[in-house]
């Protein structure tokens, strides 16, 4: 039998950073293939943070509309506008994964 998995994207809602941010979102691809995780695995080990924002821009970027789209330069902007922000979408992001193969039903 063929399954074919598709990508699973899920928005992380930044009105949850802060409430200017209201109606703002992010998408994440929260099933990254074994081959993304593994690089990310390698990335972390090695300390390669330039890598890791480009990992990071890989993630937050599969949706259809390119708008959508975080940008290297995205990323280095929220780093040095606020650099809170950018360790609270990182865990968001992980948060949001951890959801998604949960799964757990809900009553």
């Amino acid at each position: 039998m063929e399954i074919k998995i598709p990508k699973v994207l899920k928005p992380i809602n930044l009105q949850e950073y802060d409430e200017a941010l209201a109606g703002k979102t992010v998408l994440a691809w929260v099933n990254p293939t074994l081959a993304i995780l593994k690089e990310h695995d390698r990335i972390i080990k090695e300390g390669q943070d330039d890598e890791f924002f480009e990992w990071f821009r890989v993630i937050l970027s599969q949706g259809a509309d390119a708008a959508t789209h975080v940008t290297l330069e995205n990323i280095a902007e929220w780093r040095e506008q606020d650099p809170s922000f950018w360790v609270w979408l990182i865990g968001a992001y992980w948060d949001l994964r951890t959801e998604h193969l949960a799964k757990k039903k809900k009553n």
